[in-house]
């Protein structure tokens, strides 16, 4: 039988000990090789890291915008000759295109239930329909435009992407 007073023979007072430190529990460190994936994730983040800095040295000297564009279209290329496959950048713009679309079309919606609300409560105060009639058709002569231009905003966005 183990007593209490053979376990805590050897323990400093104030250290604070740990499964890995005592038995049963004691296990020694092992370096765990890291995956693939992580060793490239690492070396093309210091490849990344390099770019920005050239861009930023040239940036008063050149057109680093239009450089890197087209660097990038030429990197995609290359990349697609070798086999790699890159999803393409512009698939989150399209995204976000699509968010700004669905948000304006949530906010018209809801802009224009409340024209209709504002007209009935009009009505309901002059007792007639001509004070609102006059406001729906504002509302419809300047929305439509403002709508069509939207949507083909839209439409240019999917094309382009």
């Amino acid at each position: 039988m183990v007593k209490l007073k053979d376990i805590i023979e050897d323990l400093k007072l104030g250290k604070v000990y740990t499964d890995k430190d005592r038995p049963p529990f004691q296990v020694k460190e092992e370096t765990i090789n890291e995956a693939p994936e992580h060793q490239l994730a690492a070396e093309l983040n210091k490849v990344s890291d390099n770019i920005i800095k050239i861009a930023n040295k040239y940036k008063k000297k050149a057109d680093v915008d239009g450089m890197v564009r087209s660097w990038m279209l030429g990197l995609k290329s290359r990349m697609k000759k070798s086999g790699i496959k890159a999803e393409s950048i512009n698939e989150n713009d399209l995204q976000r295109a699509t968010r700004i679309y669905n948000d304006f079309e949530d906010i018209i919606g809801k802009f224009g239930k409340d024209v209709v609300r504002i007209t009935k409560d009009i009505e309901k105060l002059k007792g007639d329909k001509t004070d609102s009639k006059i406001i729906i058709k504002q509302y419809v002569k300047g929305m439509n435009p403002l709508l069509a231009l939207i949507r083909s905003w839209f439409k240019g966005e999917q094309r382009a992407k």
